[in-house]
């Protein structure tokens, strides 16, 4: 048996990725292949039509949202050991690599030109040039209102793509795979399972 595993490893000053940041992850790879198929790492936006999409409402603080999301890909690092899937290579790797290569965010206080844009970092752009990359349903995914039902859909998503049926112990799947605490017994569980 082969031990794969991925570290993720957050800056001081910006933390680990919430599920909001998820989100915006999620949009900024829409974006890319809006506005050029992924012919390019690099993606003009202004942070009205992200905020827009996102559904945020638009107040400050959802400028500031956006604008900690940005900082938090760019500073996380990725240590996938024997765990990347080289789609190319068709074997799995040892990689270390940040989202993120850069990004440049304009608008709203700022007197320059509106327009802002990010720059993926060779290894992940690469992946998606490969096509491994899902195509989720980005408008079933906004229909979910909580974090947790989010990130069961794209873990889900995934797994019934490749087969009808999966059968897992749930305890594994709410702490491994949805990002439920272990500290959590079942009835904290659910209440952070549901509906406020």
């Amino acid at each position: 048996p082969v031990h794969r595993k991925l570290v993720i490893a957050a800056s001081d000053a910006f933390g680990l990725p919430t599920p909001a940041d998820s989100d915006v992850l999620l949009v900024l790879m829409h974006l890319t292949r809006l506005r050029n198929g992924f012919d390019s790492p690099t993606v003009r936006f202004t942070r009205y039509e992200l905020v827009k999409f996102l559904g945020w409402n638009q107040s400050g603080r959802s400028y500031q949202r956006l604008d900690e999301a940005f900082n938090r890909w760019a500073s996380v690092t990725l240590f996938y050991n024997k765990a990347w899937w080289d789609r190319d290579g068709k074997s799995w790797r040892s990689k270390s690599f940040h989202i993120l290569e850069t990004v440049d965010l304009r608008g709203r206080n700022n007197r320059d030109d509106c327009e802002s844009s990010f720059t993926w970092s060779p290894v992940i752009f690469q992946s998606f040039v490969s096509n491994n990359i899902r195509r989720l349903n980005l408008k079933a995914y906004f229909s979910l209102k909580l974090p947790a039902a989010r990130q069961a859909y794209r873990f889900l998503d995934e797994r019934f793509h490749r087969a009808a049926n999966l059968e897992m112990e749930l305890r594994r799947f709410a702490c491994e795979h949805v990002g439920l605490s272990r500290n959590y017994d079942n009835a904290q569980d659910r209440r952070t399972c549901e509906p406020p």
